[in-house]
């Protein structure tokens, strides 16, 4: 019998870890560096794209408001002049942004701040499925996230 755990890993956890490495993450885990971290997400985030909007999906473009310190989805194009234009990073795991039908600011929401990710995993927030390719958004996208630390599995770069 081989031992298959990891050092430090959490009981029950290595599925949720796997589809989220599957779906996202681009590259190995174990190998590659990916920057992780933990935010406070803003109880009135919603994934306009996802029923109920109330949960966030993992891969969700992410964003900080300049004015809250809170984070939440991604706004393209923001006019509000609170930095919600600015992709940040990409949500890891599934979060329900409300508890007893009131909005509840959560901590810790999981994100990629930098790392290889799957340009099909990701989800442009009001767009019920993930993926990059062919949104209206695309250039934007790519644009600023190669700005931010990440490298996207479909870039191609000249040698």
């Amino acid at each position: 019998m081989a031992f298959t755990e990891h050092f430090a890993a959490l009981p029950g956890i290595d599925d949720i870890r796997e589809s989220v490495e599957s779906n996202i993450i681009s590259g190995p885990w174990e190998y590659a560096r990916y920057f992780i971290r933990g935010y406070l997400l803003n109880g009135a985030a919603r994934d306009a794209g996802n029923s109920p909007t109330t949960v966030l999906r993992p891969g969700l473009l992410m964003t900080a408001n300049t004015t809250t310190k809170k984070w939440q989805q991604w706004v393209p194009g923001d006019v509000g002049g609170v930095g919600l234009e600015d992709i940040k990073a990409v949500l890891l795991y599934a979060v329900d942004t409300q508890r007893d039908a009131a909005n509840q600011d959560r901590w810790f929401g999981y994100m990629l701040i930098g790392g290889c990710v799957k340009s099909a995993g990701l989800i442009v927030p009001g767009n019920a499925s993930p993926g990059i390719n062919g949104d209206g958004n695309e250039a934007t996208i790519r644009s600023q996230m190669h700005d931010k630390r990440f490298i996207l599995d479909d870039f191609w770069q000249e040698p």
